[in-house]
């Protein structure tokens, strides 16, 4: 519930705020910031041998992360971490669930996309003309590689 004051009277709200959807630009600026945060978070842990020590160790818990994204988790969390795992493994391999509203980690989220070469230039599917992308969803167009 909220409140708000409306001419000297304080007015209970069953009505939560409603969700504003992110621009692009904020998005962007995010992610510029969690990358700062990273290289910063890299830069501190290598400073002494004990300290590269103890980042390996860190590390070493995290097997599916890369190096970017353990340093990411490092400076959100610092020392609280034991394991850190999906929502899903939790669920499914644990049998812990996650309560709602709880603050998530934020990590970068590999992307794949297939890759087409194009008169000598390597295009991704988005790249295409809508020509292009028909004759590529028809398996016409030859697969470069997935990236």
């Amino acid at each position: 519930m909220s409140f708000f004051n409306l001419r000297g009277v304080l007015i209970m709200s069953k009505y939560k705020k409603k969700y504003k959807p992110k621009t692009n630009e904020e998005r962007l600026e995010e992610i510029r910031t969690l990358t700062g945060r990273a290289k910063d978070e890299l830069k501190r842990s290598v400073q002494s041998s004990t300290d590269i020590m103890d980042y390996l160790e860190f590390m070493s818990k995290f097997h599916k992360y890369s190096y970017k994204n353990q340093s990411l988790i490092r400076e959100q969390y610092r020392g609280t971490i034991g394991a850190v795992k999906s929502a899903k493994q939790w669920n499914k391999n644990e049998g812990l669930y996650i309560r709602k509203g709880q603050k998530a980690i934020k990590i970068f989220a590999p992307t794949q996309y297939d890759v087409y070469k194009i008169n000598g230039k390597e295009l991704s599917f988005g790249q295409l003309s809508k020509e292009m992308q028909k004759k590529a969803k028809n398996n016409e167009l030859e697969e470069l590689k997935q990236k």
